[in-house]
């Protein structure tokens, strides 16, 4: 089963990265595969307190999980979110016969890449700054790290295209 996961900033970065590898290392023998890309997934796991309002999720399967049941019991959190999910729906359809102003109070976009030639400090700092700022914002954000070991959290062209501010934080080439 093609499986989006989605990290709430709320949960920290490294509550997140250790769910994401417990939950990688128990997917395949559960029948799970991931993939970043919201259109491929038949069902969106989320780590964290609360559903994003996020339109590209709309009528798929969701489920939301404590990253830290995820931790202890990754391949029962699987079955669990399988089990359990429901059809998602945005919270709410706007329809308008004339074009209207952006609001002010609008949920943001944010897609940001940080990374540094050694991937250790600064690439997470960075990250979880920006985290920080658009969670305390109310803003939707996805931040792709990327150091010596690679890429992290990638980002597709989909988010880019998607998104209202693109920030990117490197002392490194990035493309």
């Amino acid at each position: 089963m093609k499986t989006l996961l989605i990290k709430d900033p709320s949960i920290g970065q490294a509550s997140a990265w250790m769910a994401q590898q417990r939950l990688t290392a128990a997917a395949a023998q559960a029948g799970f595969s991931f993939t970043d890309n919201p259109a491929e997934a038949e069902l969106a796991i989320v780590l964290g307190r609360e559903l994003p309002n996020d339109a590209a999720l709309n009528g798929k399967s969701v489920w939301l999980g404590d990253a830290q049941q995820a931790v202890r019991a990754p391949e029962q959190f699987l079955a669990q979110a399988k089990a359990e999910a429901k059809p998602w729906q945005p919270a709410a359809v706007a329809t308008a016969t004339a074009p209207t102003a952006v609001q002010p109070n609008a949920q943001k976009r944010i897609v940001a890449v940080t990374a540094c030639p050694t991937g250790v400090a600064h690439t997470f700092m960075a990250a979880e700054a920006i985290q920080a700022e658009a969670t305390k914002r109310g803003w939707w954000v996805k931040v792709e790290t990327r150091g010596s070991v690679g890429a992290g959290n990638a980002i597709t062209p989909e988010e880019v295209a998607a998104a209202d501010l693109v920030i990117v934080a490197a002392d490194i080439e990035v493309d």
